[in-house]
């Protein structure tokens, strides 16, 4: 707890006092790996493989959005690879992450592209007030994947969206020694501060397809928002392919307030949860300020973005 304390008073300090209300937590973080699958058979799975090359990554704490991705060729005939993960904040006001990724293997490799985003918003309602999320992912071309996404042919897409308690959020899962987010692709009730969340696996069955999943308050019962408090909202992205396997989900993951909780529910959240995702003219202003932070480091253990990566 006095770790916590501690903490709380560092970032309390470094918020520049000029720095609009809404200022907290926010990113984007993007990862793309390539990995050796030559030394497996056609009926060999393959979950692990030496990295053909270092992990192409980019964004973190305090960005708004991030691209990293490799290119081999874009022609599997040619027996090439390539994986991109790219997300953003939407500038609309709420600025929920909209996240995108395409994976595709060639015959002797295993490819992932993936992406995160997240956002810290303030409850300024003055009664609590239901809350949930609905995100929807759209996959525009994939092949039929195998029961077992690492065999040949294999095609994994998994994709979650979480609310949680800022300060266990941030405790647990942003290092400021480097800004960067450090979190699993899928947390599940019981984790420190989660309070909801709705995730999706779904099946490549070839070509083009969409789902959805909507969160779900661990408590059981709907999630309320309380006046006063902080939030954070999580979206994860990941794609991966085996030996010939391919997703294209370029367009894209998005997140919304969940259209259940009707017109006017939605606009009154709307109006009362402020974000934390700054105008940009504010931008330089604040990372100023919040790098007074880069040497606190977290006495948490290291988690890893994804866990198949």
């Amino acid at each position: 707890m006095r770790w916590i304390l501690l903490t709380g008073a560092a970032i309390a300090a470094a918020i520049p006092a000029s720095a609009p209300a809404a200022t907290g937590f926010y990113g984007v973080q993007t990862l793309a790996s390539l990995r050796d699958c030559g030394g497996a058979g056609p009926t060999d799975e393959c979950a692990g493989g030496r990295l053909r090359r270092p992990f192409a990554t980019a964004g973190g704490l305090w960005q708004a959005s991030a691209a990293s991705g490799y290119v081999e060729t874009r022609d599997i005939a040619q027996n090439g690879s390539f994986g991109e993960g790219r997300g953003e904040l939407a500038g609309d006001g709420l600025n929920l992450p909209i996240l995108h990724a395409v994976s595709s293997a060639a015959t002797d490799a295993r490819v992932n592209g993936s992406a995160l985003g997240f956002a810290s918003y303030n409850f300024t309602g003055a009664a609590p007030q239901q809350f949930s999320l609905k995100s929807t992912l759209t996959v525009d071309a994939s092949n039929a994947s195998p029961d077992n996404p690492l065999l040949p042919g294999g095609a994994f897409v998994s994709f979650y969206v979480g609310i949680f308690e800022t300060g266990a959020f941030v405790r647990d899962y942003v290092d400021f020694s480097d800004r960067s987010i450090n979190i699993g692709p899928v947390l599940d009730c019981g984790t420190d501060g989660l309070l909801a969340f709705g995730s999706a696996q779904p099946a490549a069955v070839g070509g083009a397809f969409n789902v959805s999943a909507t969160t779900q308050s661990c408590a059981g019962g709907p999630l309320f928002l309380q006046p006063g408090h902080s939030y954070v909202v999580y979206g994860n992205l990941s794609m991966f392919t085996n030996r010939g396997g391919y997703l294209d989900a370029l367009h894209t993951l998005t997140t919304e307030l969940d259209p259940a909780l009707g017109e006017q529910a939605i606009a009154e959240l709307r109006s009362s949860l402020v974000s934390s995702v700054p105008e940009p003219a504010e931008w330089a202003m604040m990372i100023g300020g919040f790098g007074l932070l880069g040497g606190l480091a977290r006495a948490r253990r290291y988690r890893p973005l994804i866990s198949l990566s």
